[in-house]
């Protein structure tokens, strides 16, 4: 019954009208599964990018809290040290004989 031309440019898959019946045929024609596996495949890599980002960020918060305990526990030990240090003048003295 004649030829239609259906415009395409910039239509995304669901902007299709599934329904009518020059736009139904020509979204299978215009999206085709190589076009809906690329669009797939640019998903996936931005979900495992932020799933990455989101991991470094949360392995940087766990190091740092590391650090900062690991500082605390330091700070611990040098405030109760004893303030005294004796070192003996001979080897004599560091030997017991009792």
């Amino acid at each position: 019954a004649g030829t239609y031309e259906v415009e395409v440019d910039g239509k995304y898959w669901t902007d299709f009208d599934r329904m009518h019946p020059l736009e139904g045929p020509a979204r299978g024609a215009a999206w085709s599964g190589t076009a809906h596996g690329l669009i797939a495949e640019l998903g996936v890599g931005t979900v495992t990018h932020s799933t990455l980002q989101m991991g470094l960020g949360l392995a940087g918060i766990t190091g740092g809290l590391g650090l900062a305990f690991a500082l605390a526990g330091l700070g611990l030990i040098w405030a109760t040290r004893d303030d005294e240090f004796v070192v003996p003048d001979s080897p004599k003295e560091l030997v017991r004989t009792s």
